[in-house]
């Protein structure tokens, strides 16, 4: 049986109760009831967004929020 979710928890749930295996961000699930393995190859990444509208209001946190995001990843180099 083959089981496909955009929920992380969905997914990890099954895992825990003993149902399969997933691929599962590392910090997306309960350590204490699922194994970690460690993946060297192939080279895993997922791409992420910040979105916003454009010309919308966003407050002074979020306006600060999106500047960190933005300078982290480009020192990052991410």
């Amino acid at each position: 049986m083959t089981f496909e979710s955009d929920e992380v928890a969905t997914a990890a749930g099954l895992v825990a109760a003993g149902l399969g295996v997933s691929l599962l961000a590392n910090t997306a699930f309960n350590k204490d009831k699922i194994a970690k393995v460690r993946l060297h190859e192939p080279n895993c990444q997922r791409s992420i967004g910040l979105a916003s509208i454009e010309g919308r209001y966003l407050s002074p946190v979020a306006l600060k929020f999106k500047q960190f995001i933005v300078d982290y990843f480009e020192r990052n180099q991410l």
